[in-house]
């Protein structure tokens, strides 16, 4: 069997174009176009384990408890010692 002179060349020829693949975004994906920042604080276990009861008790992720727990603390506590 004899080869004739370039039959290697004429493969890339037959090769279609590479297609561009945009590289993968890292993390997890944004839940909307403006989320609200994270707060994070250390919370000792019995406020934990007391508001995941209050959560329980209306249906609620612990999330939304934390949420309204806190409007609601900030809703008592008049507005000059808010500072």
């Amino acid at each position: 069997m004899s080869r004739r002179p370039g039959s290697l060349l004429c493969y890339t020829k037959i090769m279609s174009n590479s297609v561009d693949v945009a590289p993968k975004k890292r993390g997890r994906p944004a839940t909307g176009k403006d989320p609200d920042p994270f707060l994070t604080a250390r919370v000792p276990q019995d406020t934990i384990d007391a508001i995941e009861r209050w959560a329980a008790s209306g249906k609620i992720s612990r999330s939304e408890a934390i949420r309204r727990l806190l409007k609601l603390g900030l809703e008592r506590v008049p507005a000059q010692r808010r500072r």
